[in-house]
């Protein structure tokens, strides 16, 4: 499924209302496109240059509004006038009866254009044309960023991931793993595209040139661009064509537990307007320069908002996993949670959890976290000192059949005075067996298993 631009034509104004249409008619490849000058147009807004001769085209940007016949009749002179081959008049309402009746007798030919006509041939082209925000895609219909929806194979693969995380000897991880509970939280994000045409100067000098196409990701509920590693993800998906439609998932058979988050209609509307802001501030730069008397300049170098055409205000819906994961043994288990987005496959990017949180200090581990193998706690990895693992650690392993521990399941017995070497309980009884004594690092005091 390929990402449709999509324009909202109660929030453009009537510059924005040409460059939409000068864009479709590129799209269409009838022949090369170019805006007339803001003022003193002389009836017409686009040339179309063709092999056959020249087209004149008329926008009108009158939501809910009805076209009459003069506007027609001054487009069709300039045709005549210029030997142009035929004109069009594009608007966002409609033409009177009047008006479609004296189109149909001009010669050359001048076709109209009214909103629904130009919304197939806009869809035609790649573009979606709504009147406002609440003329929006159905709910079944939105656009979501691809993520595993069969439950079953979803958790396997997180299961994998988590194994590839923790470290336990000699237990694997999966069998810590008592339930997998799943949410999927649909975050509304918008893309931006844009196009923007400028040159900064001076009498003298040209200092800047940008022309291009771009684009950025909006936080669709509280209006922030988003982040550069969650963005990077969003836009390897998009050109990937990795998008699905809500109606797509079978909930019976798939994932069965969806939250939608609902757009504000309000926020996309301010967007509209803050998004030149946001732009301007972008390509904003600061250029130095020598002048003609051999003086050092600097000049801001800020684009205007007439440079600058918004393409495309896209709504895309980003699954964030909700996982919550009860972990432990049969004895004792503690439920553990986190937030994440799919990267790829077997590697999501975790964005909130408290599930890498040490059992024992309550703060979040950086290092591959130890899973105590008598109790199924979370811990950080040992501290490794002079004399043995440090007494201070919170996560152990047995240095003689490698059982990873917390320290509330692990001992230790002192070697030539000084040095320590740390023990599960089977292997402690063994030592104890063989005279040795052992300590608890829980209390650090002399242990009796008799």
């Amino acid at each position: 499924m390929i990402l449709m631009e999509k324009i909202y034509l109660s929030l453009i104004d009537g510059f924005e209302f040409e460059e939409l249409c000068k864009n479709i008619f590129k799209r269409l490849n009838i022949g090369s496109v170019e805006r007339t000058p803001l003022t003193n147009d002389k009836g017409k807004d686009l040339i179309i240059y063709t092999p056959e001769g020249k087209i004149f085209v008329e926008c009108k940007h009158h939501l809910n509004h009805v076209i009459g016949r003069p506007v027609i009749q001054k487009l069709h002179s300039a045709v005549i006038s210029e030997n142009a081959i035929k004109g069009y008049v594009v608007t966002s309402g409609k033409f009177s009866i009047n008006a479609i009746k004296h189109a149909k007798t001009l010669e050359p030919h001048i076709e109209l254009v009214d909103i629904i006509k130009l919304k197939e041939i806009a869809f035609s082209v790649g573009i979606d044309i709504h009147l406002s925000p609440i003329d929006d895609t159905p709910e079944n219909d939105i656009q979501i960023l691809s993520f595993i929806v069969n439950n079953s194979i979803f958790k396997s693969k997180f299961i994998r991931w988590l194994s590839s995380k923790l470290k336990s000897e000699p237990k694997p991880v999966k069998s810590f793993i008592k339930k997998i509970d799943r949410k999927i939280e649909l975050f509304p994000i918008y893309r931006i595209d844009y196009h923007i045409d400028y040159v900064c100067k001076t009498s003298a000098h040209v200092l800047n040139r940008e022309i291009g196409d771009f684009y950025y990701f909006i936080d669709g509920i509280k209006g922030n661009i988003i982040d550069d590693k969650i963005a990077k993800i969003i836009d390897k998906k998009i050109k990937g064509n990795m998008i699905i439609k809500y109606s797509d998932i079978n909930f019976k058979k798939d994932v069965n537990n969806i939250i939608p988050t609902k757009k504000s209609v309000a926020l996309l509307s301010q967007l509209h307007s803050k998004a030149y802001d946001h732009i301007i501030q972008s390509h904003t730069t600061i250029q130095r320069y020598w002048g003609n008397n051999n003086v050092y300049y600097e000049k801001i170098c800020k684009p205007t908002k007439k440079s600058i055409f918004i393409k495309n205000i896209n709504l895309i819906y980003l699954p964030i996993e909700i996982i919550n994961v009860l972990f432990g043994t049969n004895n004792k288990t503690t439920k553990k949670g986190m937030k994440i987005i799919e990267k790829d496959i077997i590697n999501p990017l975790l964005i909130e959890d408290n599930f890498f949180v040490c059992d024992i200090c309550k703060k979040r581990i950086e290092e591959t976290p130890y899973v105590c193998n008598e109790c199924g706690a979370i811990t950080h990895p040992p501290i490794v000192g002079l004399f043995g693992q440090s007494k201070k650690s919170h996560g152990f392993h047995c240095e003689i059949c490698g059982r990873t521990l917390c320290r509330n399941h692990a001992y230790y017995y002192k070697q030539y005075f000084l040095f320590r070497k740390t023990v599960c309980e089977n292997c402690a009884r063994k030592m104890e067996r063989k005279n040795k004594k052992i300590y608890s690092y829980k209390n650090n005091q002399l242990v009796k298993f008799g």
